[in-house]
């Protein structure tokens, strides 16, 4: 590849680098309003005894799996 050419890809790349992280924190803010807004509706809704489907249990599993591991992850961060 030419040498200009590589460049100008560096600087197209380096330009997509620098924008990526911009108003993450708000955008994350938002879904987890709806988080939790979902969640508490579903909490309130269900009763101790309810049964329900193996594939409704495994999508809260996965849910509360994946947000404790984001909270970890940035408890980790402050904490460095």
């Amino acid at each position: 590849m030419m040498y200009g050419l590589r460049k100008a890809i560096e600087e197209v790349y380096k330009e997509n680098d620098d924008g990526e992280y911009n108003y993450e924190g708000e955008m994350a803010k938002n879904q987890l309003r709806t988080m939790i807004d979902a969640a508490q509706e579903l909490h309130d809704s269900l009763e101790d005894n309810e049964n329900m489907p193996e594939w409704v249990q495994s999508k809260i599993t996965k849910a509360t799996d994946y947000i404790d591991s984001v909270r970890d992850y940035m408890k980790s961060k402050e904490n460095e």
